[in-house]
């Protein structure tokens, strides 16, 4: 239940709803596990636990940063694992590789500190030509 959790959250502070009415409104929607996002991820992957992940999201929202950069400037995720988390991510959201996939990738990644697309290569997980402005999209920890 901490992605259901992490999802109240997320609503909460973009929209400034109660909990009640997040609750309900993500209920009427059925989004509570539909798309993973960034912080769903490395909770999932065990790279960050519960409190740093929404200690992370208050900071980010509370301010110009995301998520991604807090991690970073926190030393809780290092650039290379969020810009492949990133990127993974974004596949995801094309629909071109599922959430299953992209736990696997990442798990691959972890272990071998491979690129991503070396590891798509290698699984044959080609995914289509993207357009070159959203591969630009990935932002660069370093």
């Amino acid at each position: 239940v901490p992605l259901h959790a992490a999802s109240i959250l997320k609503k909460i502070r973009k929209t400034g709803m109660t909990i009640e009415k997040a609750i309900k409104v993500l209920k009427q929607s059925n989004t509570y596990n539909e798309r993973i996002e960034m912080p769903e991820l490395l909770r999932s992957l065990g790279l960050i636990g519960q409190n740093d992940m929404l200690k992370a999201i208050d900071l980010a929202s509370s301010g110009n940063s995301s998520f991604e950069d807090v991690l970073y400037r926190l030393k809780l995720v290092d650039g290379p694992t969020l810009e492949s988390a990133s990127h993974c991510l974004m596949l995801y959201k094309q629909n071109q590789l599922n959430q299953e996939q992209v736990m696997f990738v990442m798990q691959a990644f972890l272990a071998s500190r491979t690129e991503i697309t070396e590891l798509l290569a290698k699984m044959g997980w080609k995914p289509k030509e993207a357009p070159a402005n959203t591969m630009g999209n990935i932002p660069k920890f370093s």
